[in-house]
């Protein structure tokens, strides 16, 4: 593991830096932001859809399948559904308030490593300002060590909703999904006893009732998507103690840490780091200019005025 110094590195502020600096105008920053929004919004329907589910199952008592129902009895899906989904809700309730309260603290909201860690925040200032978007997307880690460490951090923080609100849900899916391999009626033969086999029972489903099949459809996708995320959890929990049993064996400078003082540590190092090579790629240009031009024009008085206010900032921790 490569020996980090952070003793030369400070908690840079949201004050401290010219956001305008980071700020891209491109068609591909451009993208990016709009998938943020369609990302966020797709976020607040699901958590709508998961809210009628659960009016469905507690107030109207019943289940959307009528060819196919789940092989756990009715009864019990129906409060494990609803106990998985008001979970999610009271996840991410906690989350909005521990987003809230960073952000009326008066020193949290002005650091941006704090900003940047946390996913409410990061996702608020983001979807807030297009300036802030653009810096926190240029905060990339270095290493493979170091992205692995933010990586497994951010995955710790949302384990609790994956595992509690999540997988019991999807769990069930796939034994309903399963129930339509092994049901009595229209019995597949042998060689369909596989997952392709789930999209020819699904067509099959699909001459009888077509709702039901876009159903079972969604339901399929659904579970997929959570077999994805939960291989990707597994792996990272793996690298998560790997990385936590090296910080607590080797340590940086003489000092222990954590993988949480670790990363926050690492975001902290990347922002100084790209803050310096956007000052030094902007003196570049500085001196460029100034071996070409005579500082008669207010335009490029103006220009050099607003490249330079940082600078009081990268001399102050250098």
């Amino acid at each position: 593991m490569v020996d980090f110094d952070f003793s030369a590195y400070e908690d840079l502020q949201f004050d401290d830096i010219d956001l305008d600096l980071f700020k891209s105008g491109s068609c591909t920053w451009v993208c990016k932001y709009i998938i943020v929004w369609v990302m966020t919004l797709m976020r607040v329907a699901v958590l709508v859809s998961d809210l009628y589910t659960c009016y469905k199952l507690i107030a109207l008592n019943s289940w959307s399948n009528n060819i196919v129902q789940p092989i756990v009895p009715f009864k019990i899906t129906k409060w494990l559904f609803s106990t998985c989904i008001l979970i999610s809700f009271v996840l991410w309730a906690l989350d909005i308030l521990v987003a809230i309260r960073l952000l009326r603290d008066s020193k949290a909201r002005r650091s941006i490593s704090r900003m940047y860690l946390n996913n409410c925040t990061r996702t608020y200032l983001s979807l807030r300002s297009f300036r802030l978007f653009c810096l926190f997307s240029r905060i990339e880690p270095a290493s493979y060590f170091e992205k692995l460490s933010v990586w497994s951090y951010f995955e710790i923080k949302g384990a609790p909703r994956l595992l509690f609100g999540e997988s019991p849900r999807q769990l069930i899916n796939s034994m309903t999904l399963w129930s339509i391999l092994v049901s009595k009626s229209g019995k597949l033969q042998n060689d369909y006893m596989n997952f392709g086999g789930i999209f020819h029972r699904i067509k099959l489903i699909a001459l009888q009732n077509h709702e039901e099949a876009v159903l079972l459809s969604f339901m399929l996708f659904s579970v997929l998507v959570w077999s994805f995320f939960i291989c990707k959890f597994c792996f990272l929990m793996i690298a998560a103690m790997w990385i936590s049993y090296q910080l607590s064996h080797e340590p940086l400078k003489g000092q222990y840490y954590n993988l949480r003082s670790f990363v926050h540590h690492v975001v902290m190092r990347n922002i100084n780091n790209m803050v310096i090579r956007r000052l030094e790629s902007n003196v570049y240009d500085i001196e460029s200019i100034w071996s070409t031009y005579t500082f008669v024009d207010d335009n490029r008085q103006t220009m050099l005025s607003t490249i330079y206010t940082p600078l009081e900032a990268h001399t102050k921790y250098c």
